[in-house]
């Protein structure tokens, strides 16, 4: 099948519409690649409540990625720095990459979804 990166670069909402797509597309066999970028790097700390009631924690999907065989998971490093976040609170899922190495990743896929 299609190699998918996704581009997450709004903070979390109500709905995880990225998340899910990217699930539904790994359940479809796509190899799935993940890059928090900007405020989306927000997705990625490890303790977050459901934004609605009944909703699901960004927190908690993040760490039902594998389940559906998206492991491939990144943030932009620079990120860290001008939010001021702690890397150790960041999910562990996800990896660290450097603005040269952004490119690559966007390159490597066929298609690229931007949120």
């Amino acid at each position: 099948m299609s190699t998918v990166c996704i581009l997450i670069r709004t903070a979390p909402g109500n709905d995880p519409e990225a998340l899910e797509m990217a699930m539904a597309l790994a359940a479809f066999e796509h190899k799935i690649s993940l890059l928090f970028q900007g405020a989306g790097i927000f997705w990625l700390l490890n303790t977050q409540e459901a934004r609605k009631p009944g909703g699901k924690s960004p927190a908690k999907i993040i760490n039902a990625l594998p389940m559906y065989d998206c492991e491939t998971v990144y943030y932009a490093e620079d990120d860290l720095q001008a939010f001021n976040i702690p890397a150790a609170s960041i999910n562990k899922l996800a990896q660290p990459l450097s603005n040269p190495q952004i490119p690559s990743l966007l390159s490597s896929a066929q298609y690229c979804l931007s949120f």
